[in-house]
């Protein structure tokens, strides 16, 4: 009995609203510490590169543009390339944040699910697709539109996805099983993305090594604002259903 109450108190303590408010204020202090590296980081970022800036030419360029070529080189070239990779990194964050939520499994990532397998051969078949197409004298428009990869990329990752929740729901799997399922489809579409590997020619090979390694050398200003359009209200909804999303997948035990 006398352990029993030590542990009723102990819990008890652990879940006072002064233990909670502890832990909300750690949170937001890691929070803004966070916010502010990443800032500072920022701004390091966009004084390094090839042509030296300095902090003083960066700031006359970002409120004046009388230099032309070193607005070009902040504007034009550093500042897209950031944006993209916090906006990339946000997505792949909140992303894994919410599989491991709604499958229960610290585990879950767009990896470990087989997610990311998927979208890489949906980039590699429209790729090799394209340039078989232009080829044959047909959609040599579309060979070198990075939309359509995009698109195909996010279709395959789009169906692996439903193939997941329709495991979980219809089989009643478990948080283990499901991320085996997704190592299971991670293989399968690895090899499927080999075998293109194998049968594109050598600009084909490098465009699809490329877009699996990643390049934020093409970022601009324009696709940029695209993902931001793309990623900041999905953030946004995932934030405004945190509570709803742990009961997303009911046939979990």
């Amino acid at each position: 009995m006398k352990d029993g109450s030590h542990s009723t108190v102990f819990n008890r303590k652990d879940f006072s609203m002064d233990a909670l408010q502890k832990i909300a204020f750690k949170r937001s202090v890691i929070l803004t510490g966070s916010v502010l590296a990443l800032l500072l980081l920022m701004l390091v970022a966009l004084s390094q590169g090839s042509s030296g800036i300095s902090f003083r030419q960066m700031a006359v360029a970002l409120m004046d543009s009388n230099d032309e070529i070193v607005h070009q080189i902040v504007f034009k070239i550093r500042l897209p390339r950031i944006l993209a990779a916090v906006l990339a990194g946000a997505a792949l964050s909140v992303s894994g944040a919410v599989i491991q939520t709604v499958i229960r499994n610290p585990l879950g990532s767009p990896y470990t699910l087989g997610l990311s397998a998927a979208s890489m051969f949906g980039a590699a078949l429209a790729i090799v697709t394209l340039g078989y197409l232009a080829q044959m004298g047909m959609a040599q428009n579309l060979q070198h539109n990075p939309y359509i990869v995009t698109a195909s990329a996010f279709v395959f990752g789009l169906l692996c996805a439903l193939l997941i929740t329709g495991f979980a729901r219809w089989g009643g799997a478990t948080p283990e099983t499901l991320v085996m399922a997704g190592i299971i489809l991670s293989a399968l579409f690895g090899s499927a993305t080999s075998l293109m590997q194998y049968v594109s020619n050598d600009v084909e090979l490098a465009a699809i090594v490329s877009w699996m390694f990643g390049d934020l050398g093409k970022a601009t200003i324009q696709n940029t604002w695209l993902v931001f359009f793309i990623v900041l209200p999905s953030i946004a909804w995932f934030l405004l259903n945190t509570f709803n999303l742990s009961t997303s997948v009911p046939a979990m035990k």
